[in-house]
C-alpha cells in the first residue's frame, strides 16, 4: 500500500536515493533512462544524477510504469522492498514467490529478475554492498497480491481496534496510576530449574511480572489473561515513552507515577495521535535499551506472552555473556521485521495465519537471532536444545512460531495494525485494515456512572469507561479511589480550565448525554451558574492594546478587519484590548494594505 512521508523524512529518503545513484557510472545511469525511455540533458554526472533521481521519485509516473512490468517482476519488487530474513536472498525470494504469490522461480530465473529490476533502477546497490529497493519507492509501491497466502472465505472476526478504544485503555491506566501510585511489581519467584552437567551455562528465561502486580491490575478491571497481557503491554509502552516514571516514595519504596509534564502534553493530543505514538514506541523503543533501562526487568513484551503460552518446552540462554537488553533488541527487531512483512500485503484482504507462518518458517527459522553471531537462546525440550533449522513445521509453530501468534494477536491487534479472526481459540486469519470505523454501539453497564449528593460522581473502574472518565475530569476532581469505583467532586477550577480550552457548559452537558449518562438538572444548573460567573474577575498576561487617534466603534472595526475572529474588548472610545497578541501583526499588515499607517510600540 503506497505510503505518504512527512516532508522532512521524504527529503532524507530522496537524498538516500541520490547517494545510491551517485555510486553508479554515467553509462549505468544513461542505461536506466534508456530502458524507461527518458531523455537526459547534458554530460555532467551531477546533472544526470539529478534528472534520474527526479524521474525515479515521480510517484505517479513510477506507479504507471510499475503496472507495465511482468507480474513476476512486480511481485518480486514488492517482496524485495523489505528484509526477507538473514539467509540467501535468492532462496528467500524463491520461497516468498512460491508460498506467497504462487510463482515458481528457478535460480537462473531469479538472476534474470534481479538483472531486469537493476536495469530499471528499481534495485540499487546500497551502503552495505547489497541490492535493495530505495525506501522512497514506498510512495508508489502497492501491496503484493500474495494469492498463495489468502484465506478462503470471509471469517467471523471481532471489529478492528480503533484509536478511541485504545485511548480508553490508556486513559483508564493513567488515571489509576495517578490516583494509586502503585508500588512496582515484586516479581515472580524464580525456581531453580535442573540442568544437565554439560549445560551448566544455561539460564532459564521466564516471563517477567510486568510493571505492577497482577492483583493491582485485577483491581483496575483487567481480569482475563488477555486483559492482563494488554494492560502490561500498554504500561510497558507508557514507561518506555516517558509518560510514566519510577520514583522513591517516603516509606513506600519504588512506585509508579505519571510524568506530569509529558502527561499534560499527551492530553492535548487526539486519540489518533496517541495511537500512532504508541505504535512508534512499540517499533522503536528497543533501540534505546541498555543495562540501566528501568523496564528491562519490569517490562512485558511478546516474548513474555510466548513464554506463558508455550507448553512442554523451556526457553534458555546458552551463552553466559548475553544480556537481557540484547534479548530485548532481538525481540524489537522481530517486531519491525514482522510488521514490514505484513505491510507488504494488500490491505483489506484476509490472509491465512497458517500459510503466513509457513512463509516465515521458510524465511527466518530463528526469530530471535538477528544481531548475535552465535545462537544465544534456544527452546529446550527437557534437557535437549531444539535447533530451529532442524525443526519440522509442527514443532516450530509450538515454540518459535508462538512468537508470531502472540505478536499478531497481541500488540499488532491492540494497536490497530491488524484485525484478527479466531476459531476454536486459535488465530486462523488476519487482515490489515486501510481504515477503522470506530464502533460505539456497545452500551456501558447502567451503574458505570452514578451521581451522589453534594455534587459528587462515582465512576466504576472499568477500562471501557475511558471516554467517560475524560469528561468527568473536565468538571470534577478525584477525591477517593476504591477497588470498584472512583469518587469525584465537582470543582470550579477544573471546570474553568475546560472553559479556557474552548468547551462550554452546554457542550459538556451534551457530551455526557451522548455517552448515555446525562448530568442531573442540579449539576447542569451549577455548571451554567459557574460559566456565567467565569471571566468577571480575571488577570491576563501578554495582552495587546490598540489605541486610535479618533473614537471608534468596535463593531465596525470587527466587521472590516480580521479582528472579528479575535477576543476584543473596548476599554475606552479610542482603546481596544486584544487577549490574543498573535493577531496583531496580521492586523497591522492588513491595515497597511488598506492605506493606513499604524505604529507598533513594544
Amino acid at each position: 500500500m503506497p505510503q505518504t512521508f512527512p516532508p522532512e523524512q521524504r527529503a532524507q529518503l530522496l537524498q538516500q536515493l541520490t547517494n545510491s545513484l551517485n555510486a553508479l557510472t554515467v553509462q549505468e545511469l544513461r542505461s536506466i533512462a534508456a530502458v524507461w525511455g527518458w531523455t537526459l540533458r547534458g554530460n555532467l554526472k551531477a546533472l544526470i544524477v539529478e534528472q534520474v533521481t527526479e524521474q525515479l521519485a515521480d510517484a505517479d509516473q513510477m506507479a504507471a510504469g510499475f503496472r507495465t512490468l511482468p507480474p513476476i517482476q512486480r511481485e518480486s519488487l514488492v517482496w524485495l522492498s523489505g528484509s526477507l530474513g538473514k539467509g540467501d536472498l535468492t532462496t528467500a525470494l524463491h520461497n516468498a514467490l512460491r508460498l506467497g504469490s504462487g510463482f515458481t522461480l528457478a535460480k537462473e530465473e531469479a538472476g534474470q529478475v534481479f538483472a531486469a529490476l537493476r536495469a530499471r533502477g528499481l534495485l540499487i546497490l546500497n551502503a552495505y554492498q547489497g541490492y535493495g529497493v530505495p525506501a522512497i519507492y514506498g510512495e508508489w509501491l502497492p501491496g503484493a497480491s500474495a494469492s498463495g497466502l489468502r484465506h478462503a472465505g470471509r471469517p467471523d472476526a471481532e471489529p478492528a481496534v480503533g484509536a478511541g478504544k485504545l485511548n480508553g485503555h490508556v486513559e483508564h491506566l493513567l488515571a489509576a496510576i495517578q490516583s494509586d501510585k502503585p508500588p512496582i511489581s515484586a516479581g515472580r519467584p524464580t525456581a531453580a530449574a535442573p540442568v544437565a552437567p554439560q549445560l551448566r551455562a544455561t539460564t532459564l528465561i521466564q516471563a517477567r511480572p510486568g510493571l505492577v502486580a497482577e492483583e493491582t491490575l485485577r483491581g483496575w478491571g483487567y481480569g482475563t489473561p488477555e486483559e492482563l497481557a494488554l494492560a502490561r503491554t500498554l504500561l510497558d509502552l507508557l514507561l518506555s515513552g516517558g509518560l510514566l516514571t519510577i520514583g522513591d516514595q517516603l516509606l513506600g519504596g519504588k512506585r509508579v507515577a505519571p510524568e506530569q509534564k509529558a502527561l499534560t502534553a499527551w492530553r492535548e493530543q487526539s486519540p489518533a495521535v496517541h495511537q500512532q505514538t504508541l505504535r512508534n514506541i512499540w517499533l522503536t523503543a528497543w533501540q534505546k535499551t541498555g543495562p540501566n533501562t528501568p523496564h528491562l526487568s519490569l517490562g512485558w513484551n511478546e516474548l513474555d506472552m510466548a513464554l506463558d503460552a508455550v507448553r512442554g518446552c523451556s526457553f534458555r540462554q546458552t551463552l553466559q555473556w548475553a544480556t537481557r537488553d540484547q534479548l530485548e533488541r532481538e525481540v524489537g527487531f522481530l517486531r519491525g521485521w514482522l510488521t514490514s512483512l505484513v505491510q507488504r500485503l494488500q490491505p483489506d484482504t484476509w490472509y491465512s495465519f497458517t500459510h503466513f507462518c509457513e512463509l516465515v518458517y521458510h524465511l527466518q527459522r530463528d526469530l530471535l537471532q538477528w544481531y548475535q553471531y552465535y545462537p544465544t537462546w534456544h527452546w529446550y525440550r527437557d534437557q535437549t536444545p531444539l535447533d530451529p533449522s532442524q525443526l519440522n513445521l509442527e514443532t516450530w509453530l509450538t515454540t518459535y512460531g508462538m512468537l508470531i501468534a502472540v505478536c499478531l494477536d497481541g500488540p499488532m491487534r491492540w494497536l490497530g495494525f491488524l484485525q484478527i479472526a479466531v476459531e476454536g481459540g486459535q488465530v486462523v486469519a488476519f487482515l490489515r485494515p486501510s481504515a477503522v470505523v470506530e464502533r460505539n454501539d456497545v452500551p456501558l453497564p447502567a451503574d458505570t456512572l452514578r451521581f451522589g449528593a453534594a455534587s459528587t460522581l462515582m465512576l466504576r473502574n472499568i477500562w471501557q469507561a475511558g471516554e467517560l472518565r475524560q469528561l468527568v475530569r473536565q468538571i470534577a476532581v478525584e477525591t477517593e479511589r476504591g477497588r470498584e469505583a472512583t469518587t469525584y467532586r465537582l470543582d470550579t477550577a477544573t471546570f474553568r480550565e475546560a472553559l479556557r480550552a474552548g468547551r462550554s457548559a452546554g457542550q459538556l452537558t451534551q457530551a455526557f448525554a451522548n455517552t448515555g449518562f446525562p448530568l442531573p438538572a442540579a449539576l447542569v444548573a451549577l455548571l451554567e451558574q459557574w460559566q456565567a460567573k467565569a471571566g468577571r474577575h480575571q488577570i491576563y498576561d501578554n495582552l495587546a492594546v490598540i489605541e486610535f487617534g479618533d473614537d471608534v466603534i468596535p463593531e465596525e472595526i470587527r466587521a472590516t478587519t480580521s479582528l472579528g475572529r479575535a477576543q476584543v474588548y473596548a476599554v475606552s472610545p479610542r482603546c481596544l484590548v486584544i487577549l490574543d497578541p498573535s493577531v496583531v501583526q496580521p492586523l497591522v499588515d492588513e491595515l497597511r494594505k488598506k492605506g493606513y499607517t499604524p505604529q507598533v510600540v513594544s
